[in-house]
Formats: structure tokens, sequence, C-alpha cells
């Protein structure tokens, strides 16, 4: 049987508990998506980050460093050849703090990478998709990064 790994680098500094990100697949072009990993598994750090939603799931607060993270994917993207994934980044009005930033995505079958995105010299066919109807920051991998934001060494 084959498992397909989702990883990724990440770092975050957002105020606890309210303001977060997520990271989501489409299998529809983007007409639905669904929030990838949980907080149970060890994906995400907590599980209510309120201005994704009462409950969700996500990263919030601060890590003091880059942090490789990794999920497996659901059985129903394996062979699946119209998936596309997002970080859903959302935020309350209420407290500023840097943000989340994110590199070196890889997908890997059994260990052996297939794709890897390394943002340092190209956007990868990722796009930056300003505010949504929800008021919420999303990176997806249907287009190009049309916009320049900060980042983190």
């Amino acid at each position: 049987t084959s498992t397909i790994t989702f990883s990724a680098n990440i770092r975050y500094e957002t105020e606890n508990n309210y303001d977060g990100m997520q990271i989501e697949f489409s299998t529809d072009n983007g007409a639905s998506w669904t929030v990838l990993g949980k907080k149970e598994t060890g994906w995400y750090n907590n599980k209510n980050v309120r201005a994704i939603g009462s409950g969700a799931d996500g990263w919030s607060g601060s890590n003091t460093n880059w942090e490789v993270l990794s999920t497996d994917l659901p059985s129903a993207l394996q062979g699946n050849l119209n998936v596309s994934f997002r970080f859903h980044f959302v935020s309350d009005y209420s407290e500023n703090d840097i943000g989340v930033a994110f590199d070196d995505i890889t997908l890997s079958e059994n260990g052996t990478d297939f794709y890897t995105a390394d943002f340092n010299s190209s956007d990868n066919g990722w796009k930056n998709v300003p505010k949504d109807a929800a008021g919420s920051w999303q990176y997806s991998t249907t287009d190009f990064l049309t916009s320049d934001g900060g980042h983190w060494d």
C-alpha cells in the first residue's frame, strides 16, 4: 500500500487562539475545501483558532524557529490527479503580529519525494489570493505568486 505525505516548513507568530493558519485541499478546482490533518495527530498546535471558526484546528500563537511538519494525505486523495492545496490564514483586527510563513513544500510517496516547492528562487506555480469573502488570505497551487510579502530568513 502506498502512502503519500505532505510536508512543509512552517513558522508563525499570531495572536494565540484568535489568529492562525491551516492547510486545506480541494478536488473540485476550489469549489470546496477540506482541512488537511488534525490537532490530535500532532499536525496542528491548536484546537480552537477562533478567527478560522469555533473549534477549528490550526497553527496559532508563536513558534521561535522553522518547524518541519508532515502528515499523510487521506487515502481518498491517493492517485487523484486533480488536487489543489492552499494555506489558509485568518486574522481578526484586535492585535497585529508578524503572521505566518511557509517554505519547502514536499509531497513524497513511501519516503521518495515526487514534488518539491522551494520559494527562495521561484513561486513554483503558487498564487497569492488576497482576502476572500470571509476576510482571509490564502496561497493556492492554481496559478502564480502575484504580490510580495514579508519573510523570515
